[in-house]
């Protein structure tokens, strides 16, 4: 039996970041996300599970929803790859405890497999050498209609100045 997981991806994200994080402060309780996770392949491992694959959180500062309200950011506010600042921060503090706590479930697991997957330094590095890559603008949402506060999210359609 495998398991994976990829923490803090789109759905645990904004269980996370929503239910347990204010982005005015930029705090979060990481160590409630972190417990959960913890739990969870606890539980598999009990029940057979012995290989484990985890993904940590990606620059959750770089996602394009963060500048749809924010146009034009104070200084310091983006970081050198234009994302978000604080909340990469966030990210990698999660991700720092995370892999602690990965450590730690190595010790008291001894028989599982568990694999640290490193998703955020993969995807900065892209971001940060998107041109190189062939990438139009890695900040900006790859779908949908996204313009003067007008929102239709990837696969929906809306009526917007009379046209569909």
């Amino acid at each position: 039996m495998a398991f994976f997981d990829q923490i803090c991806a789109n759905s645990s994200l904004l269980r996370t970041f929503t239910s347990n994080c204010n982005f005015l402060v930029h705090t979060c309780d990481k160590e409630q996300n972190l417990t959960y996770q913890y739990v969870k392949i606890q539980h598999l491992y009990e029940q057979g599970g012995r290989s484990f694959w985890i993904h940590n959180t990606g620059p959750i500062g770089c996602l394009p929803v963060n500048f749809f309200y924010i146009l034009n950011p104070e200084p310091g506010y983006v970081d050198q790859y234009g994302c978000v600042k604080k909340q990469n921060e966030m990210a990698m503090e999660f991700n720092r405890q995370l892999k602690d706590r990965v450590i730690k479930l190595r010790t008291e697991l001894p028989e599982a497999s568990i694999t640290l997957v490193d998703v955020y330094t993969a995807k900065i590095a892209m971001i940060g050498n998107a041109k190189n890559l062939g990438m139009a603008d890695p900040l900006k949402p790859c779908c949908g209609y996204h313009v003067n506060y007008d929102h239709v999210w990837c696969g929906n359609k809306a009526i917007i100045n009379k046209t569909e």
